[in-house]
C-alpha cells in the first residue's frame, strides 16, 4: 500500500472461510479520519481501518 492520505479509498476485499470455500467479493468507498490530537500546531494523525463481518464490510 502507498502513503496515506486523507483522500477518499476504494477498498475490496476477499478471502475464504473456515473450510476453504471462496467468500464474495465486498467493496466499500471510505474516507480515511484526519485529526490533531495535539493541537492544530503539531502533526496531523490519519487512520484507515475496516471491518468485515456477519454484518459486511464497514469503516471501523
Amino acid at each position: 500500500m502507498g502513503t496515506l492520505t486523507a483522500s477518499p479509498i476504494n477498498a475490496e476485499v476477499t478471502g475464504s472461510d473456515a473450510s476453504g470455500g471462496t467468500l464474495p467479493a465486498r467493496t466499500l468507498d471510505f474516507t480515511p479520519k484526519s485529526a490533531k490530537p495535539w493541537g492544530e500546531q503539531c502533526q496531523t494523525v490519519i487512520t484507515a481501518s475496516l471491518l468485515l463481518d456477519a454484518n459486511g464490510l464497514r469503516q471501523a
